[in-house]
């Protein structure tokens, strides 16, 4: 957390998040934010492990999957705009025609695309002193304010034109400090440091997560493996049949050893059977088991995650990054 010297200073650094006392919690990445008042570790853990520009599917993915009722807050604006918010809590903004958003008595979350400039508020008045770079922290509410020059492809909701020349996007990406570390610590117990290894029940306070895909040394050897599936943490698999990516994966009707293979895959988000993956002679076809965090495919060019429908096989080639959970592989050939 740092502490610009005039308001003047922080208008021209970007986007801005001032926060309430309190005991919820406030995440940041680059360029999302998250707000839980009941201070639920699980969803800021599911926030920050998340691909960058992912955050909202994963925290919505969460709270359709949650036992019990989830509040939080959410706002993205990675490429517009985006607010979610969930459970009885209310967002204002100044928003011409949205001044203020709550999912009260909805029974699941509500999402809204807004524009820039806008300020977004939970809670009573903001410290004017306060601003969160990436991390994690104690907090009853924040006010986030997001100029223009924040929000790289403007989509409008309302009637008033887009600028014809919208200024190029800022970066506003700041290193955990020591006080941010030593609030992590103290709200989630994970040891004081700057960047440390996640496991099914880790947070790291830090956006980039995930390491880039790796090209370790295949798995056992296979005549008929043709493709293989390279773990972004170093594991790899053969795709020599079709083979069941799953927390515990198990085989159903119809299959057997020697058409399909069984692969454990240690992540809390991952269903018991998540994920398909079928060798074709041009590439691989994803089917998404009916999981309830969803299968991702990232897009060539603009970098975005898309996900699986359910039960619909998805061909794809060499070089295909797949999400699942919090595990993230590429598609390789074999050999």
């Amino acid at each position: 957390m740092t502490m610009p010297n005039s308001p003047e200073q922080r208008d021209a650094d970007g986007p801005e998040v001032r926060l309430v006392a309190g005991h919820g919690l406030v995440a940041r990445r680059d360029r999302a934010v998250l707000f839980l008042p009941d201070a639920d570790g699980a969803v800021a853990a599911t926030f920050v492990a998340a691909i960058a520009g992912n955050e909202l599917a994963a925290v919505t993915a969460a709270a359709d999957a949650a036992d019990a009722d989830l509040r939080f807050v959410a706002i993205d604006w990675s490429d517009r705009v985006r607010l979610v918010v969930c459970g009885d809590v209310e967002v204002s903004t100044d928003f011409s025609t949205l001044p203020r958003l709550s999912a009260r008595g909805a029974g699941t979350w509500v999402e809204r695309t807004l524009s820039a400039p806008v300020t977004l508020s939970v809670g009573a008045e903001a410290d004017d002193l306060t601003r969160l770079g990436d991390g994690l922290v104690r907090a009853g509410g924040f006010e986030l304010r997001l100029p223009v020059s924040d929000v790289p492809h403007e989509e409008t909701v309302d009637e008033r034109p887009a600028p014809s020349e919208p200024s190029p996007p800022i970066v506003d990406v700041v290193e955990p400090t020591a006080a941010v570390d030593r609030l992590a610590s103290e709200v989630l117990g994970t040891p004081p440091t700057d960047r440390f290894a996640a496991g099914p029940d880790d947070v790291t306070i830090v956006p980039d997560l995930l390491p880039p895909p790796s090209a370790p040394a295949p798995a056992a050897d296979s005549a008929d493996a043709r493709w293989r599936l390279d773990f972004a943490d170093g594991d790899s698999e053969v795709v020599d049949r079709t083979v069941v990516l799953g927390r515990s994966p198990s085989r159903r009707d119809g299959e057997t050893e020697d058409s399909t293979r069984l692969v454990r895959v240690e992540c809390r988000q991952v269903s018991s059977r998540h994920l398909a993956v079928r060798p074709e002679a041009d590439g691989v076809t994803l089917v998404d088991l009916g999981s309830s965090n969803g299968s991702f495919v990232l897009t060539t060019g603009d970098g975005r995650l898309v996900r699986l429908e359910p039960g619909v096989p998805h061909p794809v080639d060499a070089g295909a990054i797949v999400q699942i959970g919090t595990r993230r592989f590429t598609v390789r050939r074999a050999g």
